[in-house]
Order: C-alpha cells, then structure tokens, then sequence
C-alpha cells in the first residue's frame, strides 16, 4: 500500500540524500583534488576509512555497525508472555465495521 495522497516524506528524504551528496563531493574536491573518481565517491572513500579506523581502534559503535552492515542487524527478539510471564491467552477476536459517515 502506498503513502496517503499529499505525503512529503519521500522528499525530505530526497532533500537528505541531496545534501549528503553535496557534502561528499565538497569532501572529496577539498581532500583529494587529483583523486581519480567522481567527488562524491572521493568523498565517500574518505568517509569509509574514517569509519573503518574507527573498528580498528576498537570504537564499540562502529565494530556493531560494521557487524550489522556485513551480517545484517540481528531479528528484535519478541516476548509471547502475559503480566504473570505466562503465556498470552487470546480471549476474543472481533471484527467491527464502522460506517465513516457516523
């Protein structure tokens, strides 16, 4: 199902990705002028071995972003137990069907 007629949130994402972007080729023009490879990808080389020096001095948020980057984040762990840590009981499935007009 798609987003409610009149939803702007693709493009603010847009306008997040745009300056990211820009941000990246700024980087790279800056950095690495001679480089070879658009300045964006410059800029996001030079990102990665930031991030990278990060895992290699031991930071614990960038070794459990790379763990989840090259594995995938682990599945959120679901609880199936009531208030008493018994198991749920379902009691009654109801449907109801209501008219927008009342």
């Amino acid at each position: 199902m798609g987003a409610p007629i009149g939803n702007q949130n693709a493009a603010k994402a847009r306008l997040w990705r745009d300056a990211i972007h820009r941000a990246l080729a700024k980087a790279g023009r800056e950095k690495d002028p001679d480089g070879e490879g658009l300045p964006v990808e410059r800029g996001l080389k030079l990102v990665a071995e930031k991030f990278i020096n990060s895992c290699i001095a031991g930071e614990a948020w960038a070794l459990k972003d790379l763990g989840d980057r090259l594995d995938g984040r682990p599945a959120q762990a679901v609880s199936l137990t009531g208030a008493d840590e018994g198991p749920i009981q379902i009691q009654k499935i109801e449907r109801v069907v209501v008219n927008a007009k009342d």
